[in-house]
C-alpha cells in the first residue's frame, strides 16, 4: 500500500479537527460582533455522533488526477470516506473520470468543487475566453451534480489556496478549504479558509499514523 499511495499523495491533504471535550460541547462557528445570529429555517444538517472520540482527521485529494482513480479501488478498500475535490475540465482528457468518481460518489465519498478549471485567480485558462470565478465554479458543480450524480457540493479547495475565491465561494458552499498548516479547533476558526497538513512528495502511510492522525487523536482544542 506505501508502494502505491506515494502516487497519489503529492495531491492530498489532511484536515485534522479537533472534538471538543465534553459530548454536549458541540463547535460553535465564530461570530462577527456587528452581525446579527442566523435566522429563519433551519438547514437540513445532521450532527454526528462521535462516539466519545475526541478527534477526526479529514483526508481530501485534488484535482482528480488519474493517479488518484488508478488506485481508488486500494483507497476504497480502507472503508474511510475521502473527499475528492473535483476539477471538471479533467472530464474531457480522462477516460475513466465519469465512472471513478462516481463510484467514490456511490461509496460515500464526498464530491467537492475545485473549480472547473483551475485557473490562477483572475487569469482565463483552459481554453476560457475570459476569467469568472463564479462561473467557473457554477460549472464545476454542475459537473458534480450532474454527470457525476452526487446529491450535492458543500465544500471547496481554493485553486492555489487562493483565498480570492472566497467572495464568489461564501454563497455557494458550506465550507472551503485553503492550504495553509494547522488544524481545526472546536471553537474558532474560518469556515471559508479552513487548515491543512499538506502531504509532500515522498511521504508514505506511515507517516499519516505516526504524525498528523497522531496530533489529531491528541488534541484537546
Amino acid at each position: 500500500m506505501r508502494r502505491h499511495i506515494r502516487a497519489i499523495l503529492a495531491a492530498a491533504a489532511i484536515l485534522a479537527i479537533p472534538m471538543a471535550a465534553q459530548a454536549n460541547d458541540l463547535p460553535i462557528l465564530p461570530q462577527a460582533a456587528d452581525q446579527p445570529r442566523p435566522a429563519g429555517t433551519r438547514a437540513k444538517l445532521r450532527v454526528l455522533d462521535w462516539a466519545g472520540m475526541r478527534a477526526a482527521v479529514s483526508y481530501t485529494f485534488d484535482d482528480a488526477q488519474p493517479s488518484q482513480s488508478e488506485h481508488l479501488d486500494e483507497l476504497l478498500a480502507t472503508g474511510a470516506p475521502m473527499t475528492e475535490y473535483i476539477v471538471s475540465s479533467a472530464m474531457q482528457t480522462a477516460p475513466d473520470f465519469v465512472s471513478s468518481w462516481r463510484k467514490a460518489g456511490k461509496a460515500g465519498w464526498e464530491l467537492g468543487n475545485h473549480t472547473g478549471h483551475h485557473c490562477p485567480f483572475g487569469q482565463a485558462c483552459g481554453g476560457l475566453a475570459r476569467f469568472d470565478a463564479a462561473s467557473d465554479i457554477d460549472a464545476a458543480e454542475r459537473v458534480i451534480t450532474g454527470t457525476l450524480k452526487a446529491p450535492g457540493v458543500w465544500t471547496l479547495a481554493y485553486p492555489f489556496g487562493d483565498t480570492r475565491w472566497r467572495e464568489a465561494t461564501e454563497p455557494r458552499v458550506f465550507l472551503a478549504r485553503g492550504v495553509q498548516p494547522g488544524s481545526v479547533a472546536p471553537h474558532g476558526g474560518d469556515r471559508y479558509n479552513l487548515p491543512v497538513f499538506p502531504v509532500a512528495q515522498g511521504q508514505v502511510a506511515r507517516d499519516f499514523d505516526q504524525g498528523w492522525t497522531r496530533r489529531a487523536r491528541s488534541a484537546t482544542g
